[in-house]
């Protein structure tokens, strides 16, 4: 390297004038800059309407194209694909992943590179009866190059300990995932069958509707030729205007399902398209052969949350572990290569120029043992088994939640079946019993009294029946989540579309 020594003193002037003036701009000018970053990063503000629905990831309807007709199953595979909180979910799961990778890390030597670069020029001309060991000007400058390496061998197993309640960390994660995934199948089945009861109760208004209109254009016939009383005619025109709001009610219901089915399928505008179809309700012939202890243990096997509490225990456990490996030594190996390249003008009753390199490379092997810090150590101690406690407490809470949940959705299935059977067969007799009064009254055996309670029979039974229905497939969506296995026709698997 080669250094010039003898530059004009003008010059040096000048660049270092310029240096504090662009010095001075750049103080002025960075909480400028700053100040104008966070206004731009605050501007932005909430996404509008617009904004935010131009982010589906199924814009124009994609994937229910060619669909018609939407299966619970097509609904479910779309809300996996499209869903925002099972999507973040998988976010969460890759980066618990790239924290264990990083756990490993500790197992490797710590390399570091460092190289610098200095000039200082001293005067001391000003200082009377300046010692003859002492040059009034100086004017050195100094640069090297460093590359220090240190690799911890052994630090108590801590980095075991460590690794492991990574990897646990990891497992639990991707538990939670499945748990997140777990809850949504229910969440896009509760909303399907939503959408199904309100069909199924608005296409019984509809009949009723039907039903009343007839007996109301009937009426007013018979009004006309005196044959019934005024007081009958406003009975049909009351029950008319009755039957209409109750279609208008579940055809809005039907819409609000709708759109709760939508958000979680992923559409941010909340809607589907227009003229698809759902399926109908069915009733489900099959009961229930297994006992409630064979869901229960399957439950046990297969809940992602339960497993996720598991490897929550496991984790703070290896923890613990850790925290005792703190109260051992360390064992460090050291390692440092050094270059430096060194000059020195020094002026004193004449002008000497020295200059000077050096190389060194140092080795060794080096234990720290820390003996006290305050009882940091103790106290983290107490800390990390509390926790520990705390996650075992946590998963057998979580047991005794799973063990309601599936004995609730069990009884709530058994219930439900019962229910809908029986209300299947008051049906037919409330129908045959609705004709036969209907005509009984238009003969004039029958008072419009018993006309209005055998037509509000039939509406009932219909609407019950169509309650219990999605009671019961609500209830084996349910069990089948409780589960987290198919159950009576609900899969737990859905599909890609």
């Amino acid at each position: 390297m080669k250094i010039l020594w003898n530059r004009p003193r003008n010059a040096v002037r000048r660049v270092n004038r310029a240096g504090f003036r662009a010095g001075w701009f750049f103080l002025g000018i960075v909480p400028i800059l700053i100040f104008l970053s966070g206004c731009a990063l605050n501007s932005g503000g909430v996404l509008g309407y617009r904004e935010f629905a131009a982010t589906g990831l199924d814009p124009g309807f994609r994937l229910l194209t060619d669909k018609p007709l939407l299966t619970l199953e097509d609904a479910r595979a779309i809300a996996m694909r499209n869903n925002p909180d099972y999507l973040a979910a998988g976010r969460s799961l890759a980066a618990a992943r790239y924290r264990y990778y990083q756990a490993f890390g500790s197992y490797f030597p710590r390399v570091s590179a460092t190289a610098g670069a200095g000039q200082g020029y001293t005067a001391y001309g000003h200082i009377q009866n300046l010692p003859s060991s002492t040059a009034p000007y100086e004017n050195t400058f100094a640069g090297g190059v460093s590359l220090d390496a240190t690799w911890l061998l052994f630090d108590s197993f801590g980095r075991e300990f460590n690794v492991l309640a990574m990897q646990s960390k990891f497992r639990e994660t991707e538990q939670l995932r499945e748990n997140v995934l777990r809850l949504l199948m229910r969440a896009v089945a509760y909303a399907y069958f939503d959408i199904q009861i309100a069909e199924a109760q608005l296409a019984i208004a509809e009949a009723n509707l039907v039903y009343q209109q007839s007996n109301l254009e009937q009426g007013r016939t018979q009004f006309t030729f005196g044959k019934i009383s005024r007081s009958d005619l406003l009975n049909f025109l009351i029950l008319t205007q009755t039957a209409r709001t109750q279609v208008v009610s579940w055809r809005f219901q039907r819409d609000v399902a709708t759109y709760a089915l939508a958000v979680l399928m992923g559409y941010p505008e909340g809607q589907l398209p227009s003229g698809l179809l759902f399926e109908p309700l069915v009733m489900t012939r099959k009961a229930f052969p297994l006992p409630v202890e064979s869901y229960l243990e399957q439950a046990f096997s297969a809940r992602p949350d339960l497993r996720a509490s598991f490897e929550n225990m496991t984790a703070r456990r290896y923890e613990l572990y850790g925290a005792y490996s703190s109260f051992g030594p360390s064992v460090y190996g050291d390692a440092s290569l050094l270059y430096s390249a060194n000059a020195g003008r020094y002026r004193q009753y004449s002008v000497s120029t020295s200059r000077w390199n050096e190389r060194s490379f140092q080795y060794g092997v080096r234990v720290e043992y820390l003996l006290f810090n305050g009882l940091a150590r103790f106290n983290q101690l107490r800390v990390n088994r509390s926790l520990w406690e705390l996650a075992r407490y946590q998963l057998d809470a979580n047991y005794l939640s799973c063990v309601n949940e599936v004995r609730s959705a069990y009884a709530d299935c058994r219930s439900w079946f019962e229910q809908s059977e029986l209300f299947g067969g008051i049906i037919d007799w409330a129908l045959e019993q609705r004709d036969l009064v209907t005509v009984r009254f238009w003969g004039g055996e029958e008072t419009i009294t018993r006309l209005n309670e055998v037509q509000s029979d039939l509406v009932s039974a219909q609407s019950n029946f169509a309650l219990s229905l999605a009671a019961l497939r609500k209830a084996q969506a349910r069990l089948a989540a409780a589960i987290n296995a198919p159950i009576e026709g609900i899969s737990s698997e859905p599909t890609e579309p």
